[in-house]
């Protein structure tokens, strides 16, 4: 009994921008993976997780860099409205915590106090002309 041969067509693309072939009378549709980032045709896979790896490295590295540009810590001060050291606190010298750091910058009105959580201004008892705290700082008297 001779066996009936059977053609094997050229890939093509249906309307739908999927990958198939005719093999005699049927129709053989590429294989398709599912991952975590969708459906990926079988010859796609490689070239596709090289992508997904590319995109992993530079989001690691933008966290890394967002990680280094942040100050680093949190406020000590058991009752303190700020949790990170900001630019927005009284005691913040530009590069953070004038208390760790000895070093004070002398404007601090309008800045939030990490005690009570209100603006430095004369209404507080350690106000006289700007925070009394970062003045002694300033003046390596505390």
């Amino acid at each position: 009994m001779k066996r009936k041969e059977i053609r094997v067509g050229e890939w093509e693309l249906d309307k739908y921008g999927r990958k198939f072939r005719r093999v005699g009378n049927a129709i053989e549709y590429a294989p398709e993976i599912m991952t975590t980032g969708g459906i990926v045709r079988a010859d796609d896979l490689e070239a596709h997780n090289e992508r997904m790896k590319q995109e992993r490295e530079r989001q690691e590295q933008e966290r890394r860099e967002k990680r280094e540009k942040e100050p680093k810590g949190r406020c000590p001060l058991k009752h303190s409205t700020i949790v990170k050291c900001e630019s927005t606190c009284v005691l913040y010298d530009g590069s953070g915590c004038m208390l760790a750091s000895g070093r004070a910058e002398t404007d601090t009105a309008g800045k939030t106090c990490p005690f009570t959580g209100g603006q430095c201004n004369d209404v507080c008892m350690l106000y006289v002309g700007g925070c009394m705290i970062v003045e002694r700082l300033r003046k390596g008297n505390l």
